[in-house]
């Protein structure tokens, strides 16, 4: 008898009659869907996808592609739905939001396809075939249910997904018109990309929007993690990010920085994320002209 009274309260949120719960249903964002994309044979990845209401525009809709789509899609689409109601009052434009991860292994994935090659692990560096599935699998069949403009797209990505995005506008600069990185993984491989020929991203006159975390560098003081700090000090991601932004600046490069007070790595993501929907649509706003 008390397991059946447990079972029985534990069923029933406090507050929720029986016949209510009966009518209860998982909440979802209007306008999401997803589906599954083959990278290679068993290896599928999550496709996450919002589409604003209405027809797109004649070129097609605007687009940011978000990595890591566990932790940045469903605040990026949920801000841009909301907020791109009324773009006049809160500067974010209509847009489509594509958030990719990996069905399964996403750790040991990411780890993979968001590093260049060079790194010296077998496990790393698969950076340019990912970026090829993004450009000639995901990008492609996306635009086939939510049609998108090529001139005005964006990537954005956190840690490792914002090293991917920083080594994609110094590689492939033409690929999106913003590339956004929240508390980018600069430290990867000694720093390897600090050094990055910036000539073509100047060039191709793409922007980039670097933002980071205020104890992305050292200990937060809300949490206790003994020997963290030493370990996020000598990663040195603040001082690199700094200092990459300042190099993009001094190149010619349209750049867009943001340092967050009081975020850690993990929680700067949300407020990253509405940077980057506000100087995408800036930028859109831009390439329109």
């Amino acid at each position: 008898m008390r397991r059946l009274l447990l079972a029985l309260l534990l069923a029933v949120p406090p507050g929720i009659s029986p016949a209510a719960a009966d009518a209860t249903r998982p909440v979802s964002l209007p306008g999401a869907f997803e589906f599954l994309l083959p990278l290679a044979e068993g290896e599928d990845y999550r496709v996450m996808v919002w589409r604003p209401p209405g027809e797109p525009p004649a070129d097609g809709w605007p687009a940011i592609v978000a990595l890591d789509a566990d932790r940045t899609f469903l605040a990026l689409a949920d801000l841009v739905r909301s907020q791109s109601r009324n773009p006049d009052a809160t500067g974010v434009l209509p847009m489509v939001v594509v958030g990719i991860e990996a069905a399964k292994d996403a750790k040991d994935r990411r780890a993979r396809d968001f590093t260049p090659s060079g790194g010296g692990n077998p496990a790393e560096g698969g950076a340019e075939a990912f970026r090829g599935f993004l450009e000639t699998v995901v990008k492609p069949t996306v635009g086939r249910v939510a049609p998108l403009d090529p001139k005005r797209q964006a990537l954005f990505g956190n840690s490792y997904g914002g090293l991917f995005a920083l080594w994609s506008a110094t590689a492939h600069p033409g690929d999106y018109a913003l590339h956004a990185a929240a508390s980018p993984s600069l430290w990867w491989n000694g720093a390897a990309l600090m050094a990055a020929d910036l000539a073509p991203l100047a060039a191709a006159k793409s922007a980039v929007l670097v933002t980071v975390a205020e104890y992305d560098q050292a200990d937060d003081p809300l949490t206790e993690r003994p020997g963290h700090g030493e370990k996020l000090a000598a990663r040195r991601m603040v001082d690199n990010a700094r200092a990459f932004a300042a190099r993009l600046k001094a190149a010619g490069v349209p750049t867009y920085t943001a340092e967050f007070a009081g975020e850690t790595h993990g929680s700067t993501v949300p407020a990253a994320a509405a940077r980057t929907a506000r100087v995408a649509s800036h930028v859109f706003r831009s390439w329109s002209r």
